[in-house]
């Protein structure tokens, strides 16, 4: 039931969560082993997500070529007019989706920052519904 009151103190939270500072790295926990592709430098699990708009995109055409361990390259797009947080999602030349707006502000910030972000593929389900064929990992390189 969604009454005026729950959306209300919805809003209110996400608001609160959209101006709390970024999470140290430290305090995240280390990617688990076994869903990281091997990499010469260690990397923290920032978010895994499935790509938001992925039907709208290139997403169809590029879903043969995705596999786990796919690295995409995300790009921030802040003079989009709907979310000036907003994060596109590229397998090469090809735009796959947006990072969801849930979880898009701090990789947004991240990125106009110059912070380099790793963005993976860890599941491909071809047989899933569009918005939940493909879920990515963001992390940030540990130094």
């Amino acid at each position: 039931m969604n009454s005026e009151i729950g959306i209300t103190s919805r809003r209110a939270f996400l608001g609160f969560l959209a101006k709390a500072p970024l999470v140290p790295v430290a305090v995240l926990a280390p990617r688990p082993a076994q869903a990281a592709p091997p990499t010469s430098a260690r990397q923290v699990l920032m978010n895994d997500f499935a790509i938001a708009g992925f039907r709208y995109y290139d997403g169809a055409r590029e879903l043969p070529g995705l596999a786990a361990g796919t690295k995409l390259t995300l790009r921030a797009e802040p003079a989009n007019p709907y979310d000036s947080f907003a994060v596109e999602i590229f397998h090469g030349p090809a735009k796959l989706g947006y990072v969801p707006r849930f979880c898009n502000r701090h990789i947004s910030r991240l990125l106009q920052d110059a912070v380099p972000l790793a963005c993976v593929v860890e599941r491909v389900d071809s047989q899933a519904p569009p918005w939940e064929a493909v879920v990515v990992g963001v992390c940030l390189p540990v130094i």
